[in-house]
Formats: C-alpha cells, sequence, structure tokens
C-alpha cells in the first residue's frame, strides 16, 4: 500500500511542474484581428516642462472567419474595454461618452467589424517601438456584472479568456505618410464592413 501511494505521489510531483507552466489560453481561429495606424496627433502636455504626449490613431478590423453569423458583445461607447494592449502603447485614449451599455452584434460570414481610436504612447519608454493588440470575447453577462469595472475582477476573468491578438505595429511613425488627425475625426467609433463583397 505504501509503495503505491510512493508511486502516486512521484506521478503528482512529475505532473505539476506541467501544470504550473500551462501557456496563455490560444483563441480559436474563428476570428482573425488586424490593425493598422492611420494617423496621429499629439495631446498637450500637463506641464510645460513635458512635451505633448505622441496619440496613434488604429483601425482595428476584428473578421468572422466563420461561414455563419458570429456574435460579439462590446460596450457602446467605451468599446476598448475589451481590448487589451501589450508593448508600447499605454491603452486607449478614453473619451466621454453620453450611454454605455452592453451591445452584441452580430458579424456575417466572412465580413468584419472595424473599430477606429486613439491610443496612447508611453513617454520614455524603454521598450521595443513594437506593439499589438488583443481582442477579448467578453459575453453581455460579464459586461452587466457591477464586479466588471473593478480592475482585480476583470483581470482575473482576463486569465481564463481567449486573446484575439492583432499583427504587430511599430509607434515609430513618419509624418510625411502618416495624416494627422483633427477634429471630429478623432472620436473612437465603430462600423460593419461588407469589403468583400
Amino acid at each position: 500500500m505504501k509503495r503505491i501511494g510512493m508511486i502516486l505521489l512521484a506521478c503528482l510531483l512529475l505532473a505539476l511542474p506541467t501544470v504550473a507552466q500551462a501557456q496563455e489560453k490560444p483563441a480559436p481561429n474563428d476570428l482573425v484581428v488586424t490593425a493598422e495606424i492611420v494617423g496621429y496627433s499629439h495631446k498637450p502636455a500637463g506641464s510645460a516642462v513635458n512635451k505633448p504626449q505622441l496619440i496613434l490613431y488604429v483601425r482595428l478590423s476584428v473578421r468572422n472567419q466563420t461561414n455563419s453569423p458570429r456574435e460579439i458583445t462590446f460596450y457602446s461607447c467605451s468599446w476598448y474595454a475589451s481590448w487589451i494592449q501589450k508593448g508600447t502603447v499605454a491603452g486607449f485614449d478614453v473619451m466621454g461618452c453620453d450611454k454605455n451599455y452592453p451591445r452584441t452584434l452580430p458579424i456575417p460570414a466572412n465580413q468584419s467589424i472595424v473599430f477606429y481610436g486613439p491610443v496612447r504612447v508611453r513617454e520614455n519608454s524603454d521598450e521595443p517601438t513594437t506593439f499589438a493588440l488583443g481582442f477579448v470575447d467578453f459575453t453581455a453577462a460579464e459586461f452587466s456584472s457591477k464586479a466588471f469595472r473593478k480592475d482585480t475582477w476583470r483581470d482575473k476573468l482576463l486569465e481564463s479568456k481567449a486573446v484575439y491578438w492583432s499583427n504587430e505595429l511599430n509607434s515609430n511613425i513618419d509624418p510625411a505618410t502618416t495624416p494627422e488627425i483633427r477634429g471630429s475625426d478623432q472620436y473612437p467609433t465603430y462600423r460593419l464592413t461588407w469589403e468583400d463583397r
């Protein structure tokens, strides 16, 4: 009996390092996210000592790769709550919002929904100049939870969610070839596209 117990204990000890090194949950291949920088602007600095902060405007496409409609849910105004980032960007530049509620939208087969908005580049960053943005497919129930707005709960929830990462982008832009964004074009938006018809 002791021998069986020792064998089971040895197996458990061998399995623990494998469990502890569990990889990031891979995203299914039903959605594909692509990103591109479509413009830039400079946000005034908070003080005369600081230089203005670089804002990059990104176009993010979430494409339904399936042969049937695929629903995604996001906040109607602050849709950027469905996105996370890695690299030199500090996150989306948040704008005001009137009515913010979870909105579920079907993406037709082989079509896309496009999000457009500003992201802030980290100042004086020693990190690489590349970054990527990832779409997290939260459910309407998760968005409706009062706990969702608490960072710790959202971070815990992210551990169990698949992230659909975009291609990598470079935050070093060329103002000669990238347009400066002004006026009403500065505000985040989203829309369905029918580019493949």
